[in-house]
């Protein structure tokens, strides 16, 4: 064995992959294309995008924490801050001109809804839906 031609296959060939009959080269240019259209049309499908969360919370302790002035105020600006972050990504202003309060308390709400999600399972909601 030389340094030549190596002719050894791995996987599939392209018209096993594409289920092709290589007699019939007008199905495999027809199929080739279909392929082509499926992929190109894949790529522009949106990512989800994949992010570390800090200091989120439970909705449990949103709401237990609710009572308490200081608790409270920080989960509020925890929320705005989510808020700021995603219109800076976006360049998006949602929330503008809503009241702070009125935006922690439709957070809270959820929560009350959503015992079992997290303060930012709740942050993702009220700005999904005032976007």
């Amino acid at each position: 064995m030389g340094y030549g031609r190596a002719e050894r296959t791995i996987g599939a060939s392209a018209g096993q992959v594409l289920g092709c009959v290589k007699s019939q080269s007008g199905d495999i240019v027809m199929k080739k294309m279909i392929l082509a259209v499926v992929l190109s049309g894949l790529s522009a499908l949106p990512v989800a995008a994949e992010y570390t969360v800090k200091g989120s919370f439970s909705c449990e302790a949103a709401m237990r924490e609710d009572g308490n002035e200081h608790y409270r105020e920080y989960n509020k600006w925890w929320l705005l801050g989510y808020f700021t972050a995603r219109n800076y990504e976006l360049q998006q202003s949602v929330g503008y001109g809503i009241e702070d309060d009125n935006i922690y308390q439709m957070a809270l709400s959820y929560c009350q809804s959503n015992p079992g999600g997290d303060w930012d399972d709740a942050a993702i909601h009220i700005y999904d839906l005032l976007d």
